[in-house]
């Protein structure tokens, strides 16, 4: 799907009718994996820095937008009629309560704020103010320490493969790599 929507987006000859196009695949995607959620902005902002005249531009970020809308719209509904919510899936808010919320509270305090469910029925979209409750709680307890925290998570993300690459290629242990994340948090690096 992103590649698809990519194509009609950046293809020389570029349309309106490439950005429904490219609306209706994202919409898809976002349906697949609800992280590409951000992608029609960027895709709107991709248009306004190449489209000319600007008028263009916001027409074809604006039917990009909508076509997409329409695509989850149905998916959405249906969410709200059985659940209550017009979120695509539980995935974010869990997550967030009982990942990212969850570990700056155990980094904070040395225990977990809650046991993640054990079944799948437990992250269901049911439970989704649950999930915005835990994670408000928490993140509201210290949101500058928790930005500091998320911040000095992602920095490892990018890192750690790179570095076990480099490890790797040298011939050192890979089994040996640091906790990157661990020394930054307790301030043992930087």
């Amino acid at each position: 799907f992103l590649l698809g929507s990519l194509y009609f987006v950046t293809e020389k000859d570029s349309s309106r009718r490439h950005s429904v196009y490219a609306g209706a695949l994202l919409g898809f995607a976002i349906l697949v994996r609800p992280v590409a959620f951000f992608l029609p902005v960027l895709y709107a902002l991709y248009f306004l820095f190449t489209v000319r005249p600007l008028k263009e531009a916001l027409v074809r970020a604006g039917v990009l937008i909508c076509t997409g809308i329409l695509v989850v719209l149905p998916w959405a509904y249906r969410n709200h009629i059985f659940f209550d919510s017009w979120q695509v899936s539980s995935v974010g808010a869990y997550n967030m309560a009982y990942y990212n919320a969850n570990e700056f509270y155990h980094q904070k305090h040395g225990v977990f704020f809650v046991e993640k469910p054990s079944t799948l029925e437990g992250i269901s979209l049911l439970h989704i103010k649950d999930f915005n409750k835990i994670s408000a709680h928490v993140i509201g307890e210290d949101f500058v320490g928790y930005v500091r925290f998320h911040l000095v998570k992602t920095v490892p993300f990018f890192l750690t493969d790179g570095y076990r690459d480099i490890v790797r290629v040298l011939g050192g242990p890979i089994s040996t790599l640091p906790n990157i994340t661990g020394l930054l948090l307790k301030g043992q690096i930087l």
